[in-house]
């Protein structure tokens, strides 16, 4: 199985971000593909996804990194073509699998009703059109059509910013910069903030040290 695992990174970020990201991957021994994009983030995940050779993606943010090479293993357990497996984090009224962190198959992708990934808005559970972020209607249209999501969920965040209450089908969460969540990833969040990439940079260079 041909499984690409890419970052994204817009042009005008702080270099050190996505070298230190691509040190933890290396670290790992995880093959890890940077992409560079100067437009929307939703526009380069589709240029990606349309213009490359895969069967299974996994999609990570720039500020977005696995702790334990053991969460490729789950991706290969979980992730079929009726299946998305992420990150859970809520914009519009339930949460989905956000592209900090999410993996899916080609078919899956191929068979969509929605591959656009720009933010946009969408209907939430009354029917109100609300702003959804980037990736949300791909995840929630494949939902409509009998797709399933696996939710990873925070266990700890080091600055919260956002709590989701819970319904019947959702757990409630909090989460912010600095998340690290029970599949052992860890995502930073608003990579644009000086004080986010402040967050980061410490936890990575905390992260190594401990490896070496």
């Amino acid at each position: 199985m041909n499984h690409k695992i890419v970052s994204f990174y817009h042009k005008y970020l702080n270099p050190e971000i996505k070298e230190l990201q691509k040190k933890v991957f290396e670290k790992l021994g995880v093959e890890l593909i940077q992409f560079e994009f100067e437009g929307t983030h939703g526009s380069a995940i589709k240029t990606f996804l349309d213009n490359s050779e895969w069967d299974l993606v996994t999609l990570f943010d720039v500020d977005c990194i696995p702790t334990d090479k053991k969460v490729f293993d789950t991706i290969l357990e979980v992730v079929d073509d009726n299946t998305i497996y992420g990150n859970a984090q809520v914009s519009n009224a339930y949460p989905y699998a956000a592209p900090s962190f999410v993996s899916f198959t080609r078919n899956l992708y191929d068979n969509s009703p929605h591959q656009n990934f720009e933010g946009m808005y969408y209907p939430n559970e009354h029917g109100v059109h609300v702003e959804a972020d980037c990736g949300e209607v791909f995840v929630k249209e494949n939902l409509r059509i009998g797709k399933k999501q696996i939710l990873s969920y925070p266990t700890d965040v080091v600055d919260k910013k956002w709590i989701y209450n819970g319904n019947d089908s959702y757990p409630p969460f909090e989460y912010g910069n600095g998340t690290t969540f029970d599949n052992k990833t860890f995502h930073c969040f608003q990579i644009r903030l000086p004080e986010a990439q402040s967050i980061f940079i410490n936890y990575i260079k905390e992260f190594l040290d401990e490896k070496n």
